[in-house]
């Protein structure tokens, strides 16, 4: 994989709270549910991946797109992979990976903060188990408050 350097967009909004989307999506037509779903999850600004209980990715949000597009992944490749062994495996025993799987076997939100070392960039990064299993990750990238902050 070529790796190029990202230039993050501005955080336009904040966390995705997929839960809470898709309880409220529950109450429309399916036809609805699925395109709003679709807008909301587009549209937050943060990098947005679903991946499913057995770790398969289910969903990448068009910023999250762009910033693997940009690490040299092939995007229209990744759905259905498997986010360890096929995605990242590089981060494979971190305690990123402890944080993932926490959030996934105890279901339990997790924020948590981590600083990618293959490109310098410092990701705010929040975990929210889904009902019907799998979680919902929705990541800032923080670098320039980070670095302003040492």
């Amino acid at each position: 994989m070529a790796h190029h350097q990202h230039v993050p967009r501005e955080p336009r909004g904040a966390y995705v709270n997929a839960e809470s989307l898709s309880a409220e999506s529950q109450a429309l037509p399916d036809s609805i549910s699925a395109s709003k779903l679709r807008a909301a999850l587009e549209g937050v600004g943060a990098y947005v991946q679903i991946v499913d209980f057995e770790w398969r990715l289910l969903y990448l949000n068009e910023c999250c797109r762009e910033l693997l597009r940009d690490l040299g992944y092939e995007v229209h490749d990744l759905i259905g992979k498997h986010y360890w062994d096929d995605l990242f495996p590089y981060l494979r025993g971190s305690r990123l990976q402890l944080d993932y799987q926490r959030a996934m076997h105890e279901r339990v939100p997790i924020e948590t903060e981590h600083r990618d070392e293959r490109t310098g960039r410092c990701y705010r990064i929040r975990l929210s188990p889904l009902e019907q299993g799998g979680l919902s990750i929705s990541f800032l990238d923080i670098t320039v408050h980070k670095d302003t902050e040492a």
